[in-house]
């Protein structure tokens, strides 16, 4: 999906080079940012280096215009670790399955029945759980009491 965005900065910097070094350069710099593509092809055009290729896959992807991360792996206890280092009391709730949308009443049924299992074996479930719900809460008199519900 964000392969040819990248493949034309590439071949905007670098159309001097063959389009395997291209593909190769493109593949490489998943996960940066314009400004890191630039330095990349920059710094392949004149040594052949590419110590950022290694791992490439592994990188979250990254829109490479904007820096925006599309798809960010959270971790439950994560999440509440940096809720609580700003302040909020934090904790993990039961996923509400009350709420849910789905056409045909057998495929609905199915789904609240699911919902039903995750919600009353909760928190042990966590792991089937379709989506994560931390709720935090600014203690009373920090920023008028804020609460924040984060569904992820």
């Amino acid at each position: 999906m964000l392969a040819p965005i990248r493949r034309n900065i590439v071949r905007t910097l670098a159309s001097d080079l063959p389009t395997e070094e291209q593909e190769r350069l493109v593949i490489g710099t998943r996960g940066l940012v314009e400004p890191e593509i630039r330095e990349a092809v920059r710094l392949w055009s004149k040594t052949g280096a590419m110590p950022w290729y290694e791992g490439a896959n592994k990188r979250v992807p990254r829109h490479p215009i904007t820096g925006q991360y599309f798809e960010r792996p959270l971790a439950p206890m994560w999440v509440l670790g940096e809720l609580r280092a700003v302040g909020f009391r934090a904790r993990l709730i039961r996923p509400d399955f009350t709420c849910i949308f789905m056409p045909g009443k057998l495929k609905l049924g199915f789904l609240r029945i699911a919902g039903f299992i995750i919600s009353i074996t909760h928190p042990v479930s966590l792991f089937m759980s379709p989506w994560l719900e931390v709720l935090g809460e600014k203690p009373k008199g920090a920023i008028n009491g804020l609460s924040s519900r984060l569904s992820c």
